[in-house]
């Protein structure tokens, strides 16, 4: 169950309340304001965390790796094919 900022892109993969907790800046207390919020909702980790790991299969293949060698060489093909 994720506790980020909302830098770097987090809070486009974070759904704050349902996939985890989103920090409204990269600062102590806005971090420790997440962090009492999700201390407080800890009864439903399980779901949220179930919430998140749904979220991120969506976002990411299942195998990232092969996806990137895939596009890597098509890239490699057109450029030597010019």
């Amino acid at each position: 169950m994720p506790v980020v900022t909302d830098v770097g892109g987090n809070a486009e993969v974070v759904d704050d309340g349902a996939t985890g907790y989103v920090a409204a800046a990269p600062t102590e207390d806005a971090l420790d304001d997440a962090m009492e919020r999700a201390w407080n909702e800890r009864r439903r980790w399980r779901d949220v965390g179930a919430a998140a790991a749904a979220r991120i299969r969506t976002l990411i293949p299942r195998e990232p790796e092969r996806c990137f060698a895939k596009r890597l060489v098509e890239l490699v093909s057109s450029a030597n094919a010019s």
